[in-house]
């Protein structure tokens, strides 16, 4: 085997490890549960740009964030974004976070 190909497999196999971490596995479903609390569907995006699709794509999260999402430049999140539709569930928060104002990236 050339040492280029197990540089690749080792690759494969450590992140096929890191993304079934137990508390990735548990990020990524209330990134797309929508019963997650607003605030937290924020700080995830925030603090955890590979679950930002996930995010785009929850039916839950409020018009800010949506907005937040879209302002990023990132094509999978835009994509995402555009399959969503715009129905806002009712009572929900329209105001980006204050810790998210103005970042353009994390």
């Amino acid at each position: 085997m050339r040492s280029s190909l197990k540089v690749v497999v080792y690759l494969r196999t450590r992140r096929s490890r890191v993304t079934e971490n137990p508390s990735n596995v548990k990020l990524r479903r209330a990134a797309s549960d929508p019963t997650t609390q607003q605030a937290t569907l924020a700080d995830l995006a925030y603090d955890h740009p590979d679950l930002r699709v996930a995010i785009a794509l929850n039916p839950s999260t409020y018009e800010g964030l949506r907005e937040w999402l879209s302002e990023l430049g990132d094509g999978d999140v835009t994509a995402a974004l555009a399959q969503h539709s715009t129905g806002e569930p009712a009572g929900s928060v329209t105001e980006i976070p204050e810790r998210c104002r103005g970042q353009d990236d994390h």
